[in-house]
């Protein structure tokens, strides 16, 4: 049965779900790790939505770079854009285009230095994530230190479907601490009607 859906159909006998939202996984890392991984991910779906709640735990800083990876593609096949507010520290909105990268940059992530018990939120969409014959477009929208959120959309320029994503605080060039072990992913599928 799908998780979003109306209700009042859901009440009747014999009906057949052929639309809606569909928890694929759900889980949080076994103790603090440099990564989380989502692998195995079935061609059931026509798209992925993943939904995350993250906070790392590198040193004094408030924020580290949070990042993923798609299928441990290495090569520089993902393209996209941001748009970032921040004001609290007086900045106001930010501009990013990324040229050709093996990572998308998901947001700033809360860390140690951030206020106590604040976690990030991100939702990530992925579009036609099973078709062999298009490229992949996504977007996201996170919220990861306070008063910080970042809007995206992009491009995953291959024609494999996806199969796994890796989340890391890795953020382009230097790993920034760990994952902490409650933080928690939640992947789900969705079909049209």
């Amino acid at each position: 049965m799908p998780i979003l859906g109306t209700i009042a159909s859901s009440r009747k006998t014999g009906v057949s779900y052929t639309s809606g939202f569909y928890t694929i996984s759900s889980g949080n890392p076994s103790g603090s790790s440099a990564s989380f991984s989502i692998t195995s991910i079935p061609s059931t779906y026509q798209h992925l939505q993943l939904r995350a709640i993250v906070r790392g735990d590198y040193g004094p800083w408030n924020g580290a770079g949070f990042s993923m990876t798609i299928n441990n593609d290495s090569t520089s096949n993902i393209y996209y854009t941001s748009r970032e507010g921040v004001s609290n520290n007086g900045g106001g909105p930010v501009y990013a285009s990324n040229g050709a990268s093996n990572r998308i940059g998901i947001s700033y992530l809360p860390v140690g230095g951030a206020a106590a018990n604040l976690y990030g939120a991100y939702i990530i969409d992925f579009y036609n994530y099973t078709s062999t014959s298009v490229t992949k477009s996504f977007n996201s929208f996170g919220i990861g230190l306070l008063e910080d959120f970042q809007v995206m959309s992009g491009n995953y320029n291959s024609t494999s479907a996806i199969t796994s994503l890796e989340f890391t605080t890795n953020d382009g060039t230097t790993d920034r601490g760990n994952i902490l072990s409650n933080s928690v992913f939640s992947l789900y599928g969705w079909k049209d009607a």
